[in-house]
């Protein structure tokens, strides 16, 4: 049994690995029929449940790629790039000409007002604890963070009004400060390849003959035999 919680106590790069291998299982081994493309939005594009289970089939254009979200958490409007997996998704799922609602449930004919009861159940198959279903949206973030994307774009992904509420994502790419103090170093070595010549030429161009010199050599001629 895999305890999310008591997992922090262990090394950040440990935590992170536990935590998306738990998820890939929880998503394909032991969600329900209805849970799966739930929880596979939740992991392709940050979005809080309520916008998920809220979400409306004009809201979603497969055409041009992307989720609009006109009233957000943060009272902002967002738009949400779709990428293959979920273009395929929605291509494949059944949608009647007065389908509002991307997720109904059959039984009411109705929008999902909370999947908490088949979700965990998922998790007690999975034998996971303590794991949430915003949980879904940190590992989205995080899975981002370990490809390279900057901070700044997530931000904007998961609608965070300042940088500083996706800071916390930070500690899963240390290698972003490495590449910009190699990007530094770079700079630096081309100045300094550069600086010799620069300044030799400099010289030349400062470059004033002096009387002494001249006579110097003028005398030296004349003392030849």
């Amino acid at each position: 049994m895999i305890i999310f919680r008591e997992i922090s106590e262990k090394p950040r790069h440990l935590e992170t690995r536990l935590l998306f291998d738990a998820v890939n299982f929880l998503l394909f081994d032991c969600c329900a029929s209805h849970l799966k493309p739930i929880v596979t939005v939740a992991l392709h594009t940050g979005m809080h449940r309520g916008e998920i289970l809220n979400l409306k089939w004009e809201q979603v254009d497969v055409k041009h790629g992307f989720i609009l979200l006109e009233i957000t958490k943060n009272g902002e409007r967002r738009e949400i790039p779709i990428d293959n997996t979920l273009m395929i998704m929605f291509n494949s799922m059944s949608r009647g000409l007065e389908s509002v609602y991307v997720f109904t449930d059959p039984r009411t004919g109705e929008p999902y007002k909370s999947v908490q009861t088949s979700f965990e159940t998922a998790l007690k198959r999975a034998k996971i604890r303590d794991f949430r279903f915003h949980d879904l949206r940190h590992t989205f973030a995080s899975h981002l963070v370990m490809a390279g994307v900057d901070l700044t774009s997530i931000r904007e992904l998961l609608g965070h009004k300042s940088l500083a509420m996706t800071i916390r994502y930070a500690h899963l790419a240390p290698g972003h400060k490495r590449r910009a103090v190699n990007m530094l170093d770079k700079v630096l070595k081309s100045t300094q390849e550069e600086a010799p010549l620069h300044s030799f030429s400099l010289q030349i161009e400062n470059f004033e003959p002096r009387a002494s010199n001249l006579e110097h050599k003028s005398f030296n001629i004349n003392m030849r035999p």
